[in-house]
């Protein structure tokens, strides 16, 4: 849950609610409301991942980056958990994360 990870953060970076609100520009009931909801918008999380130093989709759960699986099956053969297979399937999530990455930085553009 988005509220999970930014109050993980916030306690890791020993940072409030207070220093988010007033770097992302957003007062204390607003961030309540992200809490609540569990989402805000694009640009918001973008505020909210610069605050903390990571990438947005640190903020996401798993199932919300999706993963093309024909990516994996070219890269994967049954019943090898050799070091290099394991190397590949990192490397092919970490550009999946690099896409939605741009993604998030042209629909941010686009605004």
């Amino acid at each position: 849950m988005l509220k999970d990870k930014i109050q993980g953060l916030l306690t890791d970076q020993r940072r409030t609610v207070k220093d988010l609100s007033k770097h992302i520009g957003l007062s204390d009931t607003a961030i309540r409301n992200i809490y609540t909801r569990d989402s805000c918008e694009l640009a918001t999380l973008r505020k909210i991942a610069e605050f903390f130093g990571v990438a947005v989709t640190d903020l996401l759960e798993e199932k919300d980056v999706r993963i093309d699986i024909r990516d994996v099956e070219r890269s994967f053969n049954p019943g090898q958990n050799d070091p290099e297979t394991i190397q590949k399937l990192t490397d092919i999530i970490d550009e999946q994360r690099k896409r939605i990455d741009q993604l998030t930085d042209k629909l941010l553009e686009m605004k």
